[in-house]
């Protein structure tokens, strides 16, 4: 999360959407001196995340590169699946051609 609170600008927000099995580590000061607010969201709670999110990644706002953090062939599938179980990766990846 700190990559998150060192890009937060002034009155900024941030939206935290699923869950993780470690629990969060936030820093509340960066938050207090920019103003900043949290929010949470399983992601799929409201019709505000989802859209929101996606107009941000499509217009390059945002870049979701580094939240693919592992990447498998469809015929890995099994291990991929297996992987999700580490709860270390951010997003794992599954293509029929890498």
């Amino acid at each position: 999360m700190r990559t998150i609170e060192r890009s937060l600008g002034i009155g900024g927000k941030v939206s935290i959407i699923g869950l993780d099995g470690r629990p969060a580590q936030l820093n509340f000061v960066d938050y207090q001196l920019k103003a900043g607010s949290i929010y949470g969201s399983i992601g799929h709670s409201g019709s505000w995340d989802f859209p929101n999110v996606i107009k941000l990644m499509a217009s390059g706002q945002i870049d979701m590169h580094h939240a693919i953090t592992k990447r498998f062939a469809l015929e890995e599938l099994v291990a991929a699946i297996d992987e999700t179980k580490t709860r270390v990766d951010g997003k794992i990846l599954v293509k029929s051609e890498l």
